[in-house]
């Protein structure tokens, strides 16, 4: 299985890559719903980093909290300065509508997606340690090319324990990332994130956490528009912040976790305010962990996000607002300490008082990762 899964990631980043030559347009409704999902992505890739580092019971909880605490005050643990980890992915879809336009226009398409990453991980002394690292995403759809994505990004951050008890977790950081559409130079851009999160034990059955997350996107080749929606002479900018705050109850082998997001978008293009907008977005997920050493994790997530665009026109006089149901399962296996199957699915259903913005999606997807 690990050599399939080298020879697929070495496979698709010879063949699959080089056919990003040509150019092709996104809907705006498109666009912005692939953005979406690059950040769902970035989320189920920050889930996966919490299951390979996060305890998965109450009692692994407590034992980590002790560890902690002991380090903390006998200062045991030598530096670790050369600590790395290397990750390479492949993952094959299908989704039912990747445009996400309306139902009578869905067509279904497959994709493939390769992933790398590269992490320097030193941990500097019992209450610090670092992450600084680099990953890069291609992902290519059979038909409907112009979805396809190339994504770079350099990230770091620092992990602080300022309580004795180690139950408080501090971990300011920034992400750098540049997304390529191959297919439409228009809708590429470049991001700045800076962030700060938290978590806390307040025993171990329960614990808490939050984020604040700022961000700067600069579309490379698009013009921001005035009021008469004509072009300015500088690119489109976008200015986000993001407000997040969790709750978690561990519960033997499973967990319930209550999620709320919210966050406010505004664009420097001025024509009806289109890329203004605040979402507000809650979340429930169980997980569990299963079998032997716990070689089988899985998750159940529902969501539901409601968005208010400031002055973006829906078929009525009004103000657009869309309200999006979302049902995910992600579930990973441990093969090894290197390799790793996974299988998600999700569904997705967007009501809007605007038309285009009707639409009903299906994903089905399998992968395998390696770690070194």
């Amino acid at each position: 299985m690990k050599r399939l899964c080298v020879v697929g990631i070495i496979l698709n980043f010879i063949f699959i890559y080089p056919t990003f030559i040509f150019a092709q347009g996104l809907s705006d409704e498109t666009r912005e719903q692939q953005e979406y999902k690059q950040e769902q992505h970035l989320e189920d890739l920050e889930k996966l980093k919490e299951i390979q580092t996060t305890p998965k019971t109450a009692e692994e909880v407590l034992e980590m909290l002790k560890a902690r605490a002991k380090e903390k005050i006998e200062e045991r643990r030598k530096k670790e300065l050369l600590k790395t980890k290397i990750s390479a992915g492949v993952t094959s879809g299908y989704e039912t509508n990747p445009a996400n336009t309306q139902d009578i226009l869905e067509k279904g398409d497959s994709w493939w997606e390769d992933t790398f990453s590269f992490n320097w991980l030193p941990k500097l002394n019992s209450a610090l340690s670092a992450d600084l690292g680099y990953s890069l995403a291609f992902k290519y759809y059979f038909e409907q090319e112009g979805l396809g994505t190339e994504n770079h990004s350099f990230n770091g951050s620092f992990k602080y324990l300022p309580l004795d008890s180690g139950k408080l977790t501090v971990e300011p950081g920034f992400r750098q990332e540049w997304n390529v559409y191959p297919y439409d130079d228009a809708s590429s851009y470049e991001q700045s994130k800076a962030f700060t999160k938290f978590s806390y034990y307040l025993n171990q059955l329960w614990s808490y956490g939050g984020k604040y997350e700022y961000a700067y996107k600069i579309y490379d080749k698009k013009a921001a528009l005035n009021d008469s929606g004509a072009n300015f002479d500088f690119h489109r900018a976008d200015y986000r912040n993001t407000a997040e705050l969790w709750l978690k109850r561990q519960i033997g082998k499973y967990s319930l976790k209550l999620r709320g997001k919210s966050y406010h978008n505004n664009s420097n293009s001025q024509y009806q305010h289109y890329d203004d907008y605040d979402s507000h977005d809650g979340e429930i997920s169980l997980s569990g962990a299963f079998m032997k050493d716990s070689r089988l994790y899985v998750i159940l997530t529902s969501d539901f996000e409601v968005k208010h665009y400031k002055l973006r026109q829906a078929d009525d006089p009004v103000a657009r607002n869309d309200r999006a149901l979302q049902h995910r399962l992600n579930t990973y296996y441990t093969l090894n300490k290197t390799a790793t199957l996974s299988y998600s699915f999700s569904l997705k259903n967007n009501n809007s008082n605007k038309n285009s913005g009707e639409f009903i999606d299906v994903t089905n997807s399998l992968g395998c990762t390696l770690n070194f």
